[in-house]
């Protein structure tokens, strides 16, 4: 293959620059570099093919080292965690973020009732009256009668399975024997 010498030098370049991120310290220094001298000839191809490969394996060496570097950090801390933080470590196993609380200073509340006339109530005492009205009256307790339900949903209430006995004996009333 014949190349002119303007290719050649740039290469010669391109190839020093890419020699220097293979400088190792120890004795297998010149096992990654690649020659300069008797460029573009086959034995300089079928070289450059088996440096190649051996950079690819060095970079590989160093992905591997860094991977078990960080994993390594990082089950350190999670013992150090565990060592000594056990509320951290309590929530971190149960998937609980505790460490974040919700903080409500502002609450949009009804002037009248039926009219839709809103004000942005910020005084603490009022806000934590809103507040607490909202979840009594979202999460209020339900007086289901199953009596007037329909046939589907008494259906689904019923007690299933081999349990309907003992639930049953504890829907009677108690007797003076009992």
């Amino acid at each position: 293959m014949i190349a002119n010498e303007n290719a050649k030098s740039r290469w010669t370049i391109k190839i020093a620059k890419y020699n220097q991120d293979y400088v190792i310290s120890n004795d297998d220094n010149n096992k990654c570099n690649i020659a300069t001298h008797d460029m573009f000839s086959e034995e300089w191809f079928d070289n450059l093919k088996t440096k190649v490969n051996c950079c690819l394996r060095a970079d590989y060496k160093k992905y591997k080292a860094a991977e078990t570097k960080s994993i390594k950090d990082k089950i350190d801390k999670c013992v150090k965690i565990t060592r000594e933080d056990q509320t951290t470590w309590l929530s971190n196993i149960l998937d609980r973020n505790t460490h974040t609380n919700i903080i409500i200073d502002k609450v949009l509340v009804n002037e009248e009732l039926g009219i839709t006339t809103n004000r942005l109530a910020t005084e603490p005492g009022e806000v934590k009256n809103a507040v607490d009205n909202d979840f009594v009256r979202m999460f209020r307790k339900k007086n289901i009668l199953l009596d007037t339900l329909i046939p589907l949903w008494q259906q689904i209430y019923e007690p299933a399975g081999k349990f309907k006995e003992e639930m049953e004996s504890t829907i009677k009333k108690i007797t003076k024997e009992e």
